[in-house]
């Protein structure tokens, strides 16, 4: 996890030429801060959504008297 929380500048600037972002044609050296902080973010997000994925599959949700407990 930490290095998706920690992005070194070269991977932002690499990012930053060779895919499309919210920031467009803005120079890198005044999005990087901005950059950074939507870099991180959909990268927990992808890794969010990837851990819940894969826990569904070992969950099994049983209804009790209209209450829903999970058990693992």
């Amino acid at each position: 996890v930490a290095p998706m929380l920690d992005p070194s500048d070269a991977e932002l600037a690499a990012l930053h030429r060779t895919r499309r972002t919210p920031f467009g044609d803005v120079p890198f050296e005044r999005v990087r801060p901005g950059l950074r902080r939507w870099y991180i973010a959909e990268r927990l997000g992808a890794a969010l959504q990837s851990f819940y994925q894969n826990a569904r599959s070992r969950l099994t949700l049983t209804s009790l008297g209209g209450r829903v407990r999970a058990e693992r």
